[in-house]
C-alpha cells in the first residue's frame, strides 16, 4: 500500500472525529485526536478478530486515561466494483462508559 493512501484515511479520520492527525514518526499510538475521541487508525488488506480486538482494548485503556472515547477506525477492502466500507469499533466496556456518561449514570 502505497503511503500516500494510508495517509490520506488518516486525514480523512481525524477529519471525522473534528480532531487532528499525529504524524506517523512520532511512533505513538494514537493515529488521530478530537475534543472527545483518539484513534488507531487501520487501513489493511486484511485483519483477523483477535488483532482488531487486541487495538481495540489497547486504544479503549488510552481513552480511559485521558477522559475520551477510544475508538479503532478501520476500512474493510472493497469488493470489485463497490466502495470500501468504513467502520469504528470501540469495547463493549467504552460503549457502556460512554453512554452511561451521557445518560448521566456516573
Amino acid at each position: 500500500m502505497h503511503s500516500s493512501t494510508w495517509k490520506q484515511f488518516e486525514r480523512d479520520c481525524a477529519a471525522f472525529i473534528g480532531g487532528k492527525r499525529y504524524p506517523a514518526n512520532m511512533g505513538g499510538p494514537i493515529d488521530v485526536e478530537g475534543p472527545t475521541c483518539i484513534g488507531q487508525c487501520k487501513k489493511k488488506t486484511s485483519m483477523s478478530h483477535v488483532d482488531l480486538a487486541k487495538q481495540t482494548q489497547a486504544i479503549h485503556s488510552l481513552g480511559m486515561a485521558a477522559n475520551k472515547l477510544g475508538v479503532v477506525l478501520h476500512q474493510v477492502p472493497r469488493a470489485k466494483g463497490a466502495p470500501a466500507t468504513r467502520m469504528i469499533t470501540m469495547s463493549w466496556e467504552m460503549f457502556d462508559v460512554w453512554f452511561s456518561m451521557k445518560r448521566g449514570e456516573l
